[in-house]
């Protein structure tokens, strides 16, 4: 048995996402911009806080323009504004934070379709060969006297030929390791929630919470 964090700061970023889409509040923004900033300088993910201060710095700088620009208040233009920073901000924890491969397995012991989770988790692992494969295109592409461009829909086109050969490969290799996806499986580690982390979770909540209510 194996504790994982994923699940828990998972539903604890879901419900921040729902709170702050419906909770018109200054403060509820900034005590999640400042937990989030705070937890990145505690796990020193200065990358981390580098995206999170220039990323959202130009939507947040249009969406408090056009609100003052519109007439509908201060209060209302910094509440947008802010609430773009934190809507980042849960975006870059979930990212940094989240062993996504944890999560997918967790997700598949407590009922996800394992053809669902393992697609996804093939589809994860099979990033840097896919990267290097469209590499190798815009290399080929340029001998040949041809600029491939990042949007250009052959590079995407030769990709998605390459990815179906892959399909068949990794179909022959997982049958040939005894993945069968009728048969029930067993796990090799299971996962389950730390309970320190739910409480700790649960606690951050209701601090949040109450200081909207007090504030």
């Amino acid at each position: 048995m194996k504790q994982t964090q994923a699940a828990t700061i998972t539903v604890f970023l879901l419900i921040l996402t729902v709170e702050l889409s419906f909770i018109r509040s200054l403060v509820l923004n900034l005590a999640v911009l400042l937990l989030i900033f705070a937890v990145f300088l505690y796990r020193r993910r200065f990358g981390g806080l580098l995206v999170l201060i220039v990323l959202p710095l130009l939507p947040s700088l249009s969406t408090w323009w056009s609100i003052r620009v519109n007439g509908s208040g201060p209060e209302a233009a910094w509440i947008l504004a802010t609430r773009c920073y934190a809507f980042a901000a849960v975006g870059l924890l979930f990212a940094f934070e989240v062993d996504f491969e944890e999560l997918l397995l967790h997700a598949q012991q407590r009922g996800l379709p394992h053809p669902v989770a393992y697609g996804i988790l093939v589809v994860v692992h099979a990033m840097p060969e896919i990267r290097r494969e469209i590499r190798n295109l815009r290399e080929a592409a340029r001998l040949k006297g041809t600029r491939l461009s990042p949007v250009s829909p052959l590079l995407y086109l030769k990709t998605i030929m390459v990815a179906f050969d892959w399909r068949t490969q990794y179909i022959e290799a997982m049958a040939a390791h005894g993945y069968d996806e009728t048969a029930e499986r067993s796990c090799y580690v299971r996962y389950c929630p730390s309970a320190g982390g739910i409480l700790v979770a649960g606690l951050l909540l209701i601090l949040l919470n109450a200081g909207v209510i007090l504030l």
